[in-house]
């Protein structure tokens, strides 16, 4: 039989035991969050190197503005070749193509979610900062003689041959169907046509990237789901009147969509040769002016008049 002395030793060995698994608990846990946290930085720090070349490769007097976000606080380093991303003893880097035109000094913040990024002339700048009365962009006055502008409702699927894609679903609608409400929309504006056939119905269909751009005339618009509900990216191919039409549509969507609610939004030029031939970026591989906007799922789903709005508007201004 145990005497009390005895029974007290258990007791705290009992403690003990109960301390260490928590513990160690605890510290498997943190492991596979930083492990996690591994594999979040690393596209991270791609997609912000991407964001930096996509700016430097803008015309000189294409002035512009971006916000990248970070899901958790996150050191940055911008360094004039590459980008490098710390949480912890995590460190996660990546190299961009920097233009020898565009200044870019050494930069380094500490613990931010948002990093502002601005190019003014040929200087690139960042800040942890919201530049504030930088949130539109500067876009060159040119008449583009925009006669007539080809919607593309971005995603199409054909259920008869199981062809395409439906994309997100979005609300409990997928975003083939969503892109078809916005050329539903479209439809009443003479100077626009479709890619897509618009039925009353809604009734989905799908259209390869080659068929869509022989469908298109004189300027080309897509219009895709974002990958975050609450972001706007126009990507452009690389002529001036893309990046001027992609200029005044973010004007205008920002306007429209109001600017508090953004966390990221840029204008990002396509370099063809480092994508896919089946991107469906790749209907941007024309010789006209095109451009497509990833809208956000929030604004897709909510707000699609006031995008409609947006793209007219943004059409009429140039």
């Amino acid at each position: 039989m145990l005497n009390k002395k005895g029974d007290i030793s258990l007791k705290k060995i009992f403690e003990i035991l109960i301390v260490v698994i928590v513990a160690a608990a605890l510290l498997g846990n943190t492991y596979r969050i930083s492990q996690a946290d591994t594999y979040v930085l690393k596209p991270l720090a791609v997609d912000l190197s991407f964001e930096i070349s996509a700016l430097t490769g803008l015309k000189h007097d294409s002035n512009s503005f971006a916000a990248f976000t970070f899901p958790f606080e996150t050191n940055v380093a911008i360094l004039p070749n590459k980008v490098m991303l710390t949480r912890d003893k995590i460190i996660a880097e990546y190299y961009y193509s920097a233009d020898p035109n565009i200044k870019i000094g050494y930069h380094t913040f500490e613990n931010i979610k948002i990093l502002y990024l601005t190019k003014s002339g040929n200087t690139l700048s960042f800040s942890a900062d919201n530049p504030g009365s930088l949130n539109y962009y500067f876009c060159k006055k040119t008449d583009l003689n925009l006669n007539e502008v080809t919607f593309d409702p971005g995603k199409g699927f054909d259920e008869v041959y199981n062809q395409g894609s439906q994309g997100q679903l979005i609300d409990g609608l997928s975003e083939s169907l969503h892109t078809l409400k916005l050329a539903a929309l479209l439809r009443f504006e003479p100077d626009f046509k479709s890619t897509r056939p618009v039925h009353t119905t809604l009734k989905d269909s799908f259209m390869s990237v080659d068929d869509r751009k022989d469908k298109v005339s004189a300027a080309l618009i897509s219009v895709h789901a974002g990958e975050f509900e609450d972001d706007i990216k126009i990507y452009t191919n690389d002529k001036e009147e893309s990046v001027i039409l992609a200029c005044n549509l973010m004007n205008a969507l920002l306007k429209n969509l109001n600017p508090g609610t953004f966390t990221d939004f840029a204008i990002i030029p396509v370099n063809f040769e480092f994508i896919l031939e089946d991107d469906f970026k790749q209907i941007l591989n024309i010789e006209k002016p095109a451009v497509l906007l990833e809208i956000g799922t929030k604004f897709l789903a909510d707000s699609k008049k006031e995008i409609v709005d947006s793209i007219i508007e943004g059409v009429y201004n140039v």
